[in-house]
């Protein structure tokens, strides 16, 4: 299941949409897709 991530990267935010599964117990990232910052998720 995907899900939105946030990162915080030199006090600007950044937003991912990240699936992550369980592999031996500890979760792992499957993959990762840049989506961008607030305002051009919004322009969009």
């Amino acid at each position: 299941m995907a899900h939105l991530y946030k990162k915080i990267i030199k006090g600007r935010t950044y937003w991912y949409l990240r699936e992550t599964h369980r592999v031996d117990g500890k979760v792992k990232l499957k993959w990762q897709k840049y989506l961008g910052t607030a305002d051009s998720i919004l322009a969009k």
